[in-house]
């Protein structure tokens, strides 16, 4: 069917729009999203039986699955004259022809020498700013209805994004220990981060500068704004370093216990954990009511292997160990070289569970190691901080983990940074 004959039967106001979709540059289209084009072959082959039509740019002739749907064909310009005949179907008149920027033929038999009109009569440099002008007029000139914007995950998200609009007007429920840490990048729909089913451990891993600190201070704002502190206890130790981002402010969180920085404090956390696991060990062995899950997050924990006395990652080990049946999750940051190059007893337990959180680097191999799947589209492609994969055993999923802080075209007048949300989540007031 033709777009003229989809539009004929159009004209009934339940039938849907025509769809013209452009794309320019195939070859660079198709480079960026690799085994995919399969599904848009699908789409050129059966889209204008549904109002579909599509018109493509190449710097060169694609391949003949593709060539073969685009009957209607502009040649311009090119270097070898024999690529006419050959892309055009027919041998074009080529005796007066003046190659100049936008004069071609057009594919019909015999081929038709044509001049691309421009889009708007301003100069060569000004075509843009006047086809920018030219559009703006026509969407105010236009009364109909529009059609839905086709929205892109960000390089940033705010978690203001991702959270409710009403956690901070409303006290969390008592029980639950869910909350959302970022947008998928299918549907950008909240990435959904739930304890209880993650189990005792969970890594985030990422080389420098991915957002392995900005992602551990994301799940403690998330699960602080719509988890009970009843219900949640949250310890971080976090090595001093020369860092930008620090996490002292979570400390004044109702449902963390702690921020630690040095082998001192950690040394007094463990031992009111081992306190806790053994209680938590005789309770079970008799009745005993709903105890507060316990979170033990380490941030950077290559470096603290390194630098606290080797007795305590012993003791951490055993703790950790034990935990595991007792509602306590160890969370652990690291460097995506050093969880496959540390031979650590807990790095080994927490590994075994493939569960957590790999940002930024495409590495299959590297990736493949923590059982991610890095899509062919996207290896050795560097992301943006906090961009990677939410994954387990079973799943993963591809997600942009929300930060405190502004995103791009976000209203001023939200929460802007770690600091502010920790008030904000302290003044709504406990459950």
């Amino acid at each position: 069917m033709s777009l003229a004959g989809y539009r004929k039967i159009a004209e009934d106001e339940a039938a849907l729009p025509a769809i013209f979709t452009i794309i320019n540059n195939l070859s660079g289209f198709h480079e960026a999203i690799g085994d995919e084009l399969l599904s848009w072959v699908r789409l050129f082959r059966e889209g204008p039986a549904y109002g579909m039509r599509f018109a493509l740019t190449s710097d060169r002739l694609p391949t003949s699955r593709v060539a073969d749907l685009m009957q209607t064909r502009i040649a311009l310009r090119l270097t070898d004259p024999t690529m006419y005949t050959v892309i055009l179907g027919a041998r074009p008149d080529m005796s007066a022809f003046d190659p100049v920027p936008g004069r071609g033929f057009f594919g019909s038999k015999p081929p038709i020498e044509m001049q691309v009109a421009l889009p708007a009569s301003e100069l060569a440099e000004e075509q843009i700013s006047a086809l920018q002008s030219l559009g703006a007029s026509m969407s105010e000139a236009w009364t109909g209805s529009l059609p839905r914007p086709v929205r892109i995950l960000g390089s940033k998200v705010s978690l203001s994004e991702v959270l409710p609009p009403t956690f901070l007007s409303q006290p969390p429920p008592a029980e639950g220990l869910a909350s959302w840490i970022g947008l998928d990048d299918f549907n950008l729909a909240p990435v959904k981060f739930d304890l209880e089913r993650i189990g005792p451990y969970f890594m985030i891993l990422g080389p420098p500068e991915s957002g392995k600190t900005t992602a551990l201070a994301t799940i403690a704002l998330a699960l602080g704004a719509t988890c009970s502190h009843l219900r949640l206890r949250a310890i971080f130790f976090s090595p001093k370093r020369g860092e930008a981002y620090p996490l002292d402010a979570l400390a004044r969180l109702p449902h963390v216990v702690g921020v630690t920085r040095t082998e001192r404090s950690f040394e007094k956390v463990l031992i009111q954990l081992e306190k806790e696991v053994e209680s938590r060990e005789q309770a079970s062995e008799g009745p005993g009511g709903l105890r507060a899950h316990v979170m033990l997050a380490i941030d950077d924990y290559h470096l603290v292997a390194n630098r606290v006395d080797p007795k305590l990652i012993e003791r951490l080990e055993r703790l950790v160990r034990r935990g595991s049946d007792l509602g306590i999750t160890t969370l652990l940051t690291l460097p995506t070289t050093a969880a496959s190059s540390l031979m650590d007893p807990v790095i080994r337990q927490v590994k075994s569970w493939r569960n957590g959180l790999w940002l930024r680097s495409t590495e299959s191999t590297e990736a493949a190691s923590m059982g991610v799947r890095i899509p062919i589209n996207l290896r050795n492609r560097p992301l943006p901080p906090g961009r990677g994969f939410l994954f387990s055993p079973n799943s993963q999923v591809m997600l942009q983990v929300a930060t405190p802080e502004h995103a791009e075209g976000q209203d001023q007048g939200s929460l802007s940074s770690l600091a502010d949300w920790v008030e904000a989540i302290r003044d709504r007031g406990p459950a």
